[in-house]
């Protein structure tokens, strides 16, 4: 699909055509993007679909940047250590019964038997 099917702009607006060249980069992670806030109001859900993706929309209006949307930032691992440190000085720490509870479930989850865990090659309707 060209930059143009995927946001639905019309070839020959000049408008379209300076955001079809912005939409052209060697960044295949992200790219920032400038559009008019009527860019972004005529095309909004093509511009959630950017920023879904990764991308960034700064927004202007009169030549004046006055947003910017980004996507959701992905939890860290620093976030995740910050939210069990929370969990456990909320709940305390896991019992033993919960320890082997949650041991259990991990010897289940990669047992041979369990395609999560066991031989990826094999037929999962023959035990």
């Amino acid at each position: 699909m060209n930059a143009s099917a995927h946001c639905g702009l019309q070839a020959g607006d000049a408008g379209s055509m300076r955001l079809l060249e912005e939409l052209k980069s060697d960044n295949l992670i992200s790219m920032k993007k400038t559009m008019t806030a009527t860019e972004v109001a005529r095309n909004f859900s093509e511009v959630l679909d950017l920023v879904e993706a990764g991308d960034e929309v700064e927004i202007t209006r009169g030549n004046k940047v006055i947003a910017m949307l980004s996507g959701k930032p992905h939890p860290t691992v620093k976030d995740l250590l910050e939210a069990v440190a929370n969990f456990h000085s909320q709940f305390g720490a896991p019992d033993d019964e919960t320890i082997a509870i949650y041991d259990q479930i991990l010897a289940d989850r990669h047992a041979p038997e369990n395609l999560v865990g066991g031989d990826f090659d094999r037929d999962p309707w023959q035990r």
